[in-house]
């Protein structure tokens, strides 16, 4: 039995060392070709919630992101302005990357992109650092327009218009509907039953997966996402 223990022991900690060490590849081909800005995209396993964005998102061909930022530079340092969990907050890049663990090993859950037009990076910085100006702000949970709390590609779409650049991210009818069926899927039913308000099918939106899909997006990582630009 204690050879046992000691066994599951050592294959803990050789995924964990192994985990770890895909996570540094992984943050420092990042940082490498980040630049202020930038957007990253991110999967996340957050159980159900993340599974019904998905399910009404599609993503990039290969990915399923429901989560984006955006890349700010302090010295040295890089951040993610993003708004998540209590709203919008600035990351280290580091614990950005790490919240994706699961899915390291596959070398997937982030992808970096960048708008094409080689003049619009400056803007684009411009609307991360504008981005600043928003931290504390909630989290928009009813995905709403035009309110108080803010949702992750609400908060870039915002900072981006902020800055003459909402031609880039423009916004959408939402749908909480099966593409196939066109009913709403039931746990979307019971996200806004539990909250207590009407589902806000139709109403203007954007999304990390629509947002993905953007031609005028050049994606630098992975390495894969890049090829398929």
């Amino acid at each position: 039995m204690y050879i046992c223990r000691m066994k599951n022991r050592v294959r803990l900690f050789l995924c964990l060392l192994a985990s770890a060490g895909c996570m540094a590849l992984q943050a420092q081909s990042v940082a490498e070709l980040a630049q202020e800005g930038d957007l990253i995209f991110q999967e996340l396993p957050c159980g159900e919630l993340c599974d019904n964005i998905a399910r009404v998102t599609p993503s990039k061909p290969g990915f399923s992101f429901q989560h984006a930022g955006l890349i700010l530079k302090e010295g040295n340092a890089l951040y993610v302005v993003e708004s998540i969990g209590r709203g919008v907050q600035k990351t280290p890049l580091d614990s950005f990357l790490w919240r994706g663990r699961r899915r390291y090993l596959a070398n997937d859950g982030v992808a970096l992109a960048r708008f094409k037009p080689k003049g619009m990076q400056k803007r684009s910085a411009a609307a991360a650092r504008t981005a600043l100006e928003f931290i504390g702000v909630p989290y928009d949970n009813a995905f709403l327009p035009d309110g108080n709390a803010l949702y992750c590609t609400e908060l870039i779409q915002k900072v981006y218009r902020r800055n003459g650049l909402g031609k880039q991210i423009p916004s959408a009818p939402m749908t909480f509907k099966d593409p196939v069926t066109g009913e709403t899927f039931s746990g979307w039913k019971k996200y806004y039953e539990a909250m207590g308000i009407a589902i806000p099918e139709g109403l203007p939106g954007t999304n990390p997966g629509r947002l993905s899909l953007n031609r005028k997006l050049r994606f630098l990582f992975p390495e894969r996402a890049a090829l398929s630009r």
